[in-house]
């Protein structure tokens, strides 16, 4: 019987002796001086040691809270010291998640999203819509835009995931043009910056703002990259083909890298920049900021876009490929100094011979005739209808002659002849509807004129307005 006592005795101290090592070498290993006894955590350490969160534990954030987190988070702990005795740590990077109930827990964040907006680096941030709201269609997490990307910044804002979300383009290749002063300032609100952090400015943007002058009018190309996923990315971190093979569907790879685990942004997308960008003298400067749509007309002619039920019609040169400065290789002298590329007779002759500068007279005589017969034309209706659905017909055929008149008919003769057409059949419309006995006169007959120096191949004739 004593000896069974004194078994169970030392059954029990050798109990209590294990659970006590146990629990000293838990509390041991959860201290953060820990951390760096395996050497490639000493940077992460160091990073710790100068941030903010540096009189919090490691294990308050990377072990999700309550007991379960705590057990589980030992057992990873566990896995990382086999890993690293053997040296797999040599073959990728150290890799942790940090669940939002961490940041969130009592005595840490856990009023974060009560707070309301705040201001990062001249920016307003609000995290509710961030956190509570899908954003493009994707749940995220704190450790979304708070990341480790560069080394010796612990748990910083990640700026490039701010850029690929608001400014990847989602199919439409205009997303990324902002031209309203209100895009901007979805995040670049002046009012809202405090007057210690407006004194960090150089210029006082009061009176721009109260003036709505768009912030493009100063501050252009401020958008660098696309956020392109080259699909040899995936290859980094995926070989079988099952997954490879979902490269093209997003809203289950987003969801499992940004939702369920936490992959940087920047491990797939090629990053997008946004900043201020100085002038470069040796760069050609961009026009567009100011002078936006300054050639549309001409623009939409040379490419034969259709217009209001007409079939559109390139010009064969948009086809062959050529561009502006195909034909505008002149200089002219606008304002002093200032000089801009022109389009002459003789821009014809250097590709198709002598003779085909004789042509651009022709062209624009015949169809400064044609234009100013059909505005007269269609001044005389608009005096003679009076009913609203008539006079939309009216406005269609002042359309069209806004088009040909300013887009200049020699940029696609052929279908400037069709959208003059065009206009008087909006006319005749008018004239039907509104009941108005009118006789519209015979149009300029059309002849074609063979074109010397130019490939039947490409463009056996020319219609020219007589």
């Amino acid at each position: 019987m004593k000896k069974v006592g004194k078994l169970g005795l030392k059954i029990g101290i050798g109990v209590l002796a294990f659970l006590f090592v146990l629990a000293f070498s838990a509390e041991f290993t959860s201290r953060p001086s820990f951390c760096p006894t395996c050497h490639y955590m000493e940077p992460f350490y160091e990073s710790w040691k100068t941030s903010t969160h540096r009189d919090v534990t490691c294990v308050r954030c990377h072990f999700p809270p309550g007991l379960a987190g705590t057990v589980r988070g030992k057992l990873e702990g566990l896995v990382q010291v086999v890993n690293y005795f053997a040296r797999s740590y040599t073959k990728r990077k150290p890799w942790a998640e940090i669940s939002d109930e961490s940041c969130l827990q009592s005595g840490c964040h856990e009023t974060r999203l009560l707070k309301g907006k705040v201001i990062f680096k001249g920016v307003v941030f609000d995290h509710t819509p961030h956190l509570e709201e899908m954003r493009r269609g994707k749940k995220l997490r704190c450790t979304s835009c708070h990341s480790q990307i560069v080394q010796g910044e612990h748990i910083t804002v990640t700026e490039t995931t701010c850029f690929l979300c608001h400014f990847k383009r989602d199919g439409d290749v205009e997303f990324v043009t902002y031209k309203k002063l209100s895009s901007c300032q979805t995040c670049h609100h002046w009012e809202s910056i405090p007057k210690e952090e407006m004194s960090k400015y150089k210029y006082d943007h009061s009176s721009i703002v109260e003036r709505k002058i768009e912030c493009t009018r100063c501050h252009v190309n401020t958008v660098i990259g696309d956020g392109f996923v080259p699909r040899e990315n995936c290859y980094s971190c995926h070989f079988d083909h099952a997954r490879l093979s979902q490269y093209e569907n997003t809203t289950l790879l987003h969801r499992v890298h940004i939702t369920e685990h936490k992959i940087e942004c920047i491990q797939c997308h090629l990053t997008i920049q946004h900043k201020i960008r100085k002038i470069n003298p040796e760069e050609e400067l961009e026009c567009s900021a100011c002078h936006v749509g300054e050639h549309k007309q001409q623009l939409f002619l040379f490419t034969g876009k259709d217009m209001n039920g007409l079939k559109g019609h390139p010009n064969p040169m948009f086809e062959a490929g050529l561009s502006c400065a195909s034909c505008h290789v002149f200089h002219e002298e606008l304002i002093g100094k200032a000089k801009v590329k022109v389009a002459k007779p003789q821009s014809c002759e250097v590709c198709h011979g002598k003779g085909y500068a004789k042509l651009l007279a022709l062209w624009e005589e015949g169809a400064d005739k044609k234009i100013k017969q059909l505005k007269e034309q269609i001044s005389i209706v608009d005096s003679l209808v009076n009913v609203s659905e008539a006079k939309q017909y009216i406005e269609k055929a002042k359309s069209a002659v806004q088009i040909v008149e300013a887009g200049k008919a020699v940029h696609n003769i052929t279908y400037s002849d069709q959208i003059i057409s065009k206009g008087y059949e909006y006319l005749a419309e008018a004239l039907r509807l509104a009941k108005v006995n009118y006789d519209l006169p015979k149009r300029f007959s059309s002849s074609k004129v063979p074109v010397p120096g130019l490939k039947s191949s490409i463009f056996p004739t020319f219609t020219l307005f007589t």
